[in-house]
């Protein structure tokens, strides 16, 4: 009888493999249907929501824009050139289903998912899936991410990590066209991509433990697409400014630990809680669950050529390198600039909080049940949720009550407004609406406040003079005034 086989040293069994590849896809499901329970149970009227602020001012320009003259450096917006993220999204997304914001706050919602799900992937490649669904659990807590779902400008944003998130896959996986093409989209979408060459090296090195010469040489190739696109850009090889010299934020450190702690202009009034708990409770019951799901059943890292310390340190890489941009002199202060940085370090948090699961899971509850409560506090930022929930319904009512009593204005028409509510971009500049002139499809229209309302010039006799006011209850709604 011939002895039994030897396993050869260093290998394990097919049969215990499968039961850590049953529990990782357990964990991945897990996260999964907790971060489908947030959104389902505080986006659930998302689709509601219309256009609002600079929604109108790219639309305007699609009106008159062709195809190919959306990727020139022309035109832009506070001389951003994000031609992927903002002119080609909104004109594909236009083309094809009309002006509704249904279908941006979809494509929102998928990037946001795409997101999470790529950097649990990554994070589970080299931490293993226990740190991976813990960090994603903390990163989905965020209050910050409330203005980019409900605003379809925040697509820039959200593309941007959504093709950073692809590109460290790719770079990780050898697929260097496929990065490639990601760096490139990124690029494209927001200019805080350009720090993504240094944190893919950095996290190649620390994090997945690969020689410090090679990290260099599959990260770095990338930065001449990086130069070339710099080269292109008007705000950086045309030599504008991005940032407003004399504009002072406050201390970068403070402003990133506030928003990360979902505690930045926190102002409810006692009366207010018990609805935002009500909205809270069912993420705040299932994030945790699946963080503690995944620190129980999730893998811990096969090799261990590099340690926890240094995994962390290569995350914390991360964060320092995507934060790096908004050292910029005068750059005017969001809260969703902390996003991209705040997955290298709660996935530091992640790997520090492994070995203590309730812990963990209580920093989780705590940031879920404070998530909401600062979406619901009234704020002055445009990067919040508040701020853009408020202006997409004010915009909303504003159009059905002007198209309602004026459903066609003769070209050349102009129209002007008293008592406007503040911050919902209306009257962007003398005589210019943006939403006047897309809602009735007619770039000749002219809009404007009661204040610079001037009798026409004696050959000017094209369209007709409209003059509407606003409630004093900042209700949105409008009222035509009859002369």
């Amino acid at each position: 009888m011939a002895p039994p086989k030897r396993r050869r040293r260093g290998t394990a069994p097919a049969a215990a493999a499968k039961p850590r590849a049953r529990w990782a896809s357990v964990v991945g499901a897990a996260v999964a249907a907790a971060v489908l329970v947030l959104l389902a149970t505080q986006y659930y009227d998302v689709f509601r929501l219309s256009f609002s602020n600079d929604d109108y001012l790219v639309l305007d320009k699609l009106q008159y824009t062709p195809f190919a003259r959306l990727w020139l450096p022309r035109d832009l917006l506070s001389w951003y050139y994000r031609p992927w993220s903002r002119e080609f999204h909104y004109w594909i997304l236009t083309r094809a289903f009309g002006v509704t914001a249904a279908p941006f706050h979809a494509v929102a919602l998928a990037l946001f998912a795409a997101t999470m799900a790529g950097f649990f992937v990554l994070l589970r490649r080299h931490a293993g899936s226990a740190v991976a669904g813990l960090a994603t659990c903390l990163v989905a807590t965020q209050a910050a991410w409330g203005a980019l779902l409900v605003w379809p400008a925040g697509s820039q944003e959200l593309w941007m990590m959504a093709a950073g998130m692809g590109f460290l896959l790719a770079v990780s996986a050898r697929r260097h066209v496929i990065a490639a093409i990601a760096l490139a989209i990124a690029l494209l979408s927001k200019e805080t991509a350009a720090t993504l060459p240094l944190v893919a090296a950095g996290y190649l090195a620390m994090v997945e433990g690969e020689p410090a010469a090679g990290a260099l040489k599959r990260s770095l190739v990338y930065l001449p697409l990086v130069a070339a696109w710099a080269w292109v850009h008007p705000a950086l090889g045309g030599g504008h400014a991005l940032a407003d010299p004399t504009t002072h934020s406050p201390g970068l450190l403070v402003s990133i630990i506030r928003s990360m702690a979902n505690v930045d202009w926190l102002d409810l009034r006692p009366g207010a809680w018990h609805g935002v708990l009500r909205v809270a409770l069912p993420a705040a019951v299932a994030l945790p669950a699946a963080a503690l799901a995944a620190l129980r059943f999730g893998s811990r890292p096969d090799a261990e050529r590099r340690g926890d310390a240094w995994r962390a340190s290569g995350l914390l890489c991360w964060a320092a390198l995507a934060w790096a941009p908004l050292l910029a002199p005068g750059l005017h202060w969001r809260p969703y600039y902390t996003l991209w940085g705040s997955f290298g370090a709660f996935g530091a948090v992640a790997i520090a909080l492994r070995r203590w699961p309730w812990l963990a899971a209580l920093l989780v509850c705590a940031l879920a049940l404070l998530r909401p409560a600062r979406n619901a506090s009234p704020q002055v930022d445009l990067g919040s949720e508040w701020y853009q929930r408020r202006a997409a319904v004010l915009t909303r009512r504003m159009h059905d009550d002007l198209v309602g009593r004026e459903p066609a204005l003769p070209r050349h028409s102009r129209v002007y407004f008293a008592l406007l509510p503040a911050n919902v971009g209306m009257v962007s500049g003398p005589g210019y609406s943006a939403p006047l002139r897309v809602w009735y499809a007619d770039t000749t229209l002219r809009g404007d406040v009661y204040s610079r309302y001037a009798p026409r010039t004696p050959g000017d006799t094209l369209g007709g003079d409209y003059f509407f006011v606003s409630d004093t209850l900042d209700t949105g709604h409008l009222t035509e005034v009859t002369r």
